[in-house]
């Protein structure tokens, strides 16, 4: 898969919204559309042997970066905590190898910036996302 094919991410099988019950009331929690990935791609293996994925949102903002353990790494929204790209050290075995590589990466995200907005609610539909794309794009090759 080269770097340019960006892949449509379809969550039409996810629970959205999500429901919720706080003392007694029902309550139902929509993601922003500007929060939900629109577009994801996969770098399977770069110069310096790592794997990335790559998200697309319906607007852009200045990034920062994240450096977390095991070589992995997250490009996220300035603003907005998005989850840009998560990169990791390119796996030789299973897909489900470097998914969860890209798992543990969101997970140690989310450790380190739960307090900003919807940070969790955007690492899940983009640690979906990376499991559907992963998935299939090893079983096909």
């Amino acid at each position: 898969m080269s770097a340019a094919n960006w892949v449509t991410v379809d969550f039409k099988d996810v629970k959205l919204p999500e429901k919720h019950t706080r003392d007694g009331l029902s309550i139902s929690v929509l993601p922003s559309p500007y929060n939900v990935p629109i577009g994801i791609r996969l770098i399977e293996t770069d110069q310096h042997g790592n794997s990335s994925v790559d998200m697309k949102y319906l607007s852009d903002e200045p990034v920062r970066e994240a450096s977390l353990a095991d070589r992995a790494r997250v490009v996220y929204g300035k603003n907005s905590y998005r989850i840009y790209r998560v990169q990791v050290p390119a796996s030789q075995g299973e897909p489900a190898d470097l998914i969860g590589k890209f798992q543990r990466a969101l997970n140690s995200y989310v450790t380190l910036y739960r307090e900003n907005g919807d940070v969790d609610r955007n690492a899940r539909l983009c640690a979906l996302a990376i499991r559907k794309l992963v998935g299939a794009h090893m079983a096909s090759g």
